[in-house]
């Protein structure tokens, strides 16, 4: 399978302020609604002379004379006028739709869903995604973009945390396709190019980022760093194990050169890709921690950083 980024995020370009090609609108709760349908609805005619478009902010009398201001309205433009036909974000639900849309423009294969939590299932089981983030608080999540981690066509999934005033009743309530390595696009409120965390501000959200690795270069370091490593921070020693990308640590030294078979975290290690003495990083997926290494000139040993700040160092078993 292969995944054109380029694809996806020009469909997103295109789209985002109107209807998927498909011609429906994700509503929660409630059947789709069809382009076509509503047109025909409205008497709009000719039918190909009418788009749709979303209105951010969009103002109307609520028939009792008071001015109700909506975060997003749909409204079908044609000649010479606009008609609003939804109004109200509030049941829209097009995020899915508009985000596996997009995907698929990039090649990514029998994935069609309004249902965020679906899209999360779906895509930690294809073959070349990393979970660089698993469900992260907001400066977890902040630390994995800022060092530039996630490309264009790469994703972010929203979680409502369960509990009193939860959005949605909390679980996978938003998704959103990267356009940069910092800014989004999505539907429901519909966006271009803006900020990662403008859906949510991060009160009672946790975030979880999903990687396309397919196209990521080799990574030089990988013949250095295979296998055991002891590692100290604030004192404290941890055995991390290298292998293809791939990082976990545990606190209990091991007895074999292996994998482990049972570990504390997992994460992934990159080159680094803003400016930096270190030679490779770690996104360790569960916390949004991320440590910078230098390798020393004999390879045996390793000096960093955890989240910019505290001393790590290490040496190989």
């Amino acid at each position: 399978m292969s995944y054109s980024r380029n694809a996806a995020v020009d469909y997103a370009e295109k789209n985002w302020k109107t209807n998927c090609h498909d011609g429906v609108i994700s509503i929660i709760g409630a059947p789709i609604i069809s382009v076509e349908a509503k047109k025909r609805e409205f008497g709009l005619t000719p039918p190909t002379a009418w788009s749709v478009e979303w209105m951010r902010n969009f103002q109307h009398d609520d028939g009792h004379g008071r001015l109700v201001t909506e975060q997003e309205a749909a409204a079908f433009v044609g000649p010479g006028r606009s008609i609003v036909f939804l109004q109200g974000w509030d049941g829209l639900g097009d995020c899915a739709h508009f985000l596996t849309s997009c995907l698929t423009a990039g090649g990514i294969r029998d994935l069609k869903s309004d249902f965020v939590p679906y899209v999360n299932s779906f895509l930690r089981n294809l073959p070349f995604t990393k979970i660089v983030g698993d469900e992260l608080s907001q400066d977890g999540t902040r630390r994995v973009i800022e060092k530039r981690i996630m490309k264009q066509g790469d994703v972010i999934l929203y979680l409502a945390v369960p509990g009193p005033g939860a959005e949605l009743g909390g679980g996978y309530v938003h998704s959103a396709i990267f356009v940069s390595p910092s800014t989004i696009s999505c539907h429901t409120i519909s966006r271009w190019d803006e900020p990662w965390d403008a859906p949510h501000d991060g009160v009672g959200f946790r975030f979880t980022l999903v990687h396309f690795s397919h196209d990521d270069p080799p990574i030089p370091e990988d013949a250095i760093l295979a296998g055991w490593w002891e590692m100290n921070w604030r004192g404290t020693p941890y055995f991390y194990f290298f292998e293809r990308g791939r990082a976990w640590y545990t606190k209990s030294r091991p007895t074999s050169k292996g994998n482990p078979g049972l570990r504390t975290g997992t994460g992934y290690y990159f080159e680094p890709r803003v400016a930096s003495s270190s030679d490779f990083l770690i996104c360790w997926n569960e916390t949004g921690a991320v440590e910078e290494f230098a390798i020393s000139p004999d390879r045996r040993s390793l000096t960093g950083t955890w989240n910019g700040s505290e001393q790590i160092t290490g040496h190989r078993l």
